[in-house]
């Protein structure tokens, strides 16, 4: 609590200057969202004190692990703040001091295959081969908050041609390939 006395009636700036990594989230009841310098008016009456209740939290950072993505757009929207967050130099999505609060985290990735490291999040097929992957989480402050990760496996290509012994090319054959120790395989069928 603050308590303003010794004050002659009238009206008066507050002025509470934050640090980087704390924000504002009440003032006497109502939810509020402020960093750095944060002002209100005071009221002070005749013979009277003036008490403000002011919540404060810490920030936290927040990471959205993307392996082998590039060109991935991460939206985090959430009550107290939304903001896009984009790759550093080092191909990492991540942000700090961040409000706490449940947010939603919306990953528009490029055509590809996806593994996700965790079912938290919703994978949803686009239909142009690409995806859009969704989770809710909660950001605490003064922590590391560290989603699960999103990996796009890397997809080789085969080419050739099947020949017969003459060395003919041939068209028809069933050529199947699979991963060594996997139970599926796809076929292809040359022509």
């Amino acid at each position: 609590n603050a308590v303003i006395s010794g004050l002659h009636q009238g009206e008066y700036i507050v002025t509470l200057d934050l640090p980087e990594n704390v924000v504002m989230t009440e003032l006497n009841g109502q939810k509020t969202a402020q960093r750095g310098m944060t002002q209100w008016m005071a009221v002070v009456n005749a013979m009277q004190e003036s008490i403000y209740t002011i919540k404060l939290a810490k920030t936290g950072s927040l990471t959205v692990p993307l392996e082998n993505v590039g060109n991935a757009a991460v939206m985090v929207n959430g009550d107290a703040e939304s903001f896009e967050l984009t790759a550093d130099a080092n191909g990492v999505y991540a942000k700090q001091h961040v409000m706490p609060d449940l947010y939603e985290i919306v990953v528009t990735l490029p055509a590809g295959r996806y593994e996700l490291d965790d079912t938290e999040w919703w994978l949803d097929d686009n239909g142009d081969g690409t995806y859009t992957a969704s989770l809710y989480y909660d950001v605490l402050g003064a922590a590391e908050n560290v989603l699960p990760a999103i990996s796009r496996n890397i997809i080789g290509s085969v080419s050739g041609q099947v020949v017969n012994q003459k060395g003919d090319a041939m068209s028809g054959v069933e050529v199947v390939i699979s991963r060594s120790g996997a139970d599926n395989y796809e076929n292809l069928y040359l022509h």
